[in-house]
């Protein structure tokens, strides 16, 4: 049975193995994850996770900017009250006032919900359950997730050793780039690193473990 079909949690099923499994069902809906007294939530859209909320240690846009040093106290305040008035979005409202670039917005945003992610991959445990008829919000089509940079920070999470380890196991003998991540190679490029990048494009056809990780410029 997928690990989409029925509710598990994430002491025995790391987030990392759900992200896998929904890339390779191309599944879209939501995955609800029951932490700190309530839930959190991953959207995907055809297999690739597009966007997150979480119950605990929500980080404001402009609480973001704020500290970043984008705007001030006054921009923040002002910002807010027309947030209330008009219920726009309030990065549109910070660029309108001309507080903030769109690109800055954008940054913020994209820090933003890859913390998010990031909060959620590091959950020693959780009930979860991925719900597929639910309806992806629209503020999810701005793409401010990589999709390859959120599964690379997943198995990075403690919880994904033993997964990590096997997968290892499995391609001592040679690894390449699966198919369907090869077919979307300018996504996954988005939010890596040169070297990282460098790295992905050596997958395009088979090469020995050791040989691959021995010419690697990316720490283990």
């Amino acid at each position: 049975m997928s690990l989409l079909d029925a509710p598990g949690d994430l002491s025995r099923t790391p987030l990392a193995a759900v992200l896998v499994e929904a890339r390779e069902r191309h599944a879209s809906g939501v995955l609800e994850i029951a932490h700190g007294g309530g839930t959190s939530r991953l959207w995907f859209h055809d297999g690739a996770p597009v966007g997150a909320q979480v119950f605990v240690g929500f980080r404001p846009l402009g609480h973001m900017l704020l500290a970043a040093g984008v705007i001030d106290i006054d921009a923040l305040s002002l910002s807010l009250v027309r947030m209330a008035e008009t219920r726009r979005p309030h990065g549109e409202i910070l660029v309108a006032m001309g507080a903030a670039s769109r690109e800055q917005v954008e940054h913020a945003l994209e820090e933003q919900q890859a913390g998010y992610v990031a909060q959620l991959a590091a959950l020693p445990a959780g009930p979860f359950a991925f719900e597929a008829s639910a309806a992806v919000p629209e503020w999810t089509r701005a793409g401010l997730l990589s999709p390859l940079r959120v599964l690379a920070d997943a198995l990075a999470a403690p919880q994904a050793a033993d997964l990590v380890s096997v997968t290892l196991r499995a391609a001592e003998a040679g690894a390449k780039l699966a198919d369907v991540y090869a077919d979307a190679e300018p996504e996954l490029a988005r939010g890596l690193a040169a070297a990282e990048r460098r790295l992905v494009a050596r997958l395009a056809a088979p090469l020995p473990l050791d040989a691959y990780l021995a010419a690697s410029e990316v720490p283990p």
